[in-house]
């Protein structure tokens, strides 16, 4: 029997197979079957040595795949000078003929082996595209080799921005310079000290709320073999609910410490005020025990220790309210009724029954347009123009003027003394809750009045304004519209 019909019989139906016959000595005597990817020229091959066809896979020498009959191994077969097909051989000694069969076809390994790749790509890819993380994948240059969809969701975005810079990603998509800088300069950090850094970055007005975002980052180096940096991975993780919980603890806590004080400034502030009115009325009461005890009754005398004491009593009274204002104001408990009254009525009424005798000075009252009735509660308004009075009267030895005009839409009311004025870097204070400016210690008060006047004049959706110099007097500008709404 022939060689070429003895091993003939060896093809099966698989056209991907081939029969190689060799002698003892390496030569090719026989070669049957082809594969697709390339076919065999025969005529060439008869006589030349296996070494011109395989090559070990892990050796560029032939010789020892004679050595290993009876074996199957991985190899590579010559298809040209520079291209090379990974093959999986069998190869069987025929004893009787003394010739080498070897059984080829193509081998799985690397279409598996690539195979493999892709799925564990896929995989992790599929995994980092659904971490709640920013997962980011720089090379050293700071250019983006990975994102995942978290980071950017914009597919065309993301196939985009691999290979490009932050700039360049800020330039084409308009976005902060700010962020950019800082973390291009994080980033050379990391490169320099080689170390793990995590910073936080906010992206102002961003939630749908129009609160901010919060995304802490990270960025860490990751070596090669050579403990040199081959890329930098960068992670981020949002945390605006936490940022958001801890801002509002800290505006708790800065509220609590803020009513711890203005409680210790009331005790204080209280505690003076109400000693000083009753230390006059006790006094008063004793100077008239002793006129009684000593039957010398003037009555002149006794009258005006009378006077006083009504006159602090009446301090006391306008004390306690003005801390009873405070409270049902910040309860949002005041009662407002608008009724229709003239402003200039109310202003000359409280000029007359509040202040009908100022000595060597005089509270004038003009008006620059016709003022009709418009709508207000007239006792809140009662209080906010006694209080600024008051305030021109106790601070002021000159004469006091009051402007009103009116428009379509509001009154316009100016209150304007000639007094010792507010110090300027002290008046964007003037409405906190017992201020009382530097130069006013010797004068009597509590430091709610403005306050309150503030507060009512909130209750009418008007606005308030003072403009002041020292020693050159304070001048209060009330705008109220003719018709506010409740709104507390």
């Amino acid at each position: 029997m022939s060689l070429q019909s003895k091993y003939k019989n060896l093809i099966d139906s698989t056209i991907d197979k081939v029969i190689i016959v060799v002698s003892k000595f390496g030569e090719i005597v026989y070669l049957e079957g082809k594969f697709n990817s390339f076919k065999f020229n025969t005529d060439d091959l008869i006589g030349k040595n296996i070494q011109d066809l395989i090559l070990e896979k892990d050796s560029p020498f032939t010789y020892p795949i004679l050595n290993k009959s009876n074996q199957e191994l991985s190899a590579n077969l010559k298809v040209t000078a520079s291209k090379k097909q990974a093959v999986h051989l069998k190869i069987v000694y025929d004893a009787k003929e003394e010739m080498y069969v070897m059984y080829i076809k193509p081998s799985s390994a690397q279409y598996s082996e690539r195979r493999g790749l892709e799925q564990l790509k896929e995989f992790y890819e599929n995994l980092l595209n659904h971490l709640p993380v920013d997962v980011v994948v720089f090379s050293t240059s700071h250019r983006y080799l990975y994102i995942n969809k978290i980071a950017l969701s914009d597919e065309s975005k993301r196939n985009w921005i691999i290979g490009k810079t932050d700039e360049e990603y800020a330039q084409k998509y308009k976005l902060s310079a700010n962020h950019i800088k800082g973390r291009k300069e994080t980033f050379q950090q990391v490169i320099e000290t080689k170390n793990l850094i995590q910073y936080e970055e906010e992206f102002e007005g961003s939630q749908p709320d129009g609160s901010s975002k919060w995304i802490l980052r990270h960025f860490k180096p990751i070596y090669n073999n050579k403990s040199e940096i081959e890329f930098v991975l960068g992670f981020g993780l949002d945390i605006s609910d936490r940022k958001k919980a801890e801002l509002e603890i800290l505006r708790n806590l800065e509220k609590q410490t803020q009513l711890n004080q203005l409680k210790n400034q009331f005790v204080s502030t209280i505690s003076h005020e109400f000693r000083t009115p009753l230390a006059t009325i006790r006094g008063s009461i004793d100077l008239i025990n002793i006129y009684i005890e000593k039957k010398h009754l003037e009555i002149e005398r006794v009258q005006r220790f009378i006077n006083t004491i009504n006159n602090e009593v009446y301090n006391l009274n306008n004390l306690i309210n003005e801390v009873l204002m405070i409270g049902r104001h910040e309860a949002k408990k005041t009662p407002v009724i608008f009724d229709k009254f003239n402003y200039l009525v109310l202003i000359e009424n409280i000029v007359n029954y509040n202040f009908p005798f100022l000595e060597n000075r005089k509270i004038t009252i003009e008006k620059l347009t016709t003022i009709v009735d418009t709508y207000f509660d007239q006792k809140l308004m009662f209080h906010v123009f006694s209080n600024i009075l008051s305030n021109s009267v106790k601070y002021s030895q000159k004469d006091i003027k009051v402007i009103l005009s009116q428009t379509d839409n509001e009154t316009r009311l100016i209150f304007q003394d000639f007094g010792i004025g507010i110090p300027e870097n002290e008046q964007e204070k003037l409405f906190h809750s017992f201020f009382r400016a530097s130069n006013s210690i010797n004068y009597q008060g509590t430091g709610l009045g403005l306050l309150i006047v503030k507060n009512f004049i909130d209750l009418h959706q008007g606005s308030i304004e003072v403009k002041s110099k020292l020693e050159q007097g304070a001048i209060i500008e009330l705008s109220i519209p003719h018709n506010p709404k409740k709104k507390h």
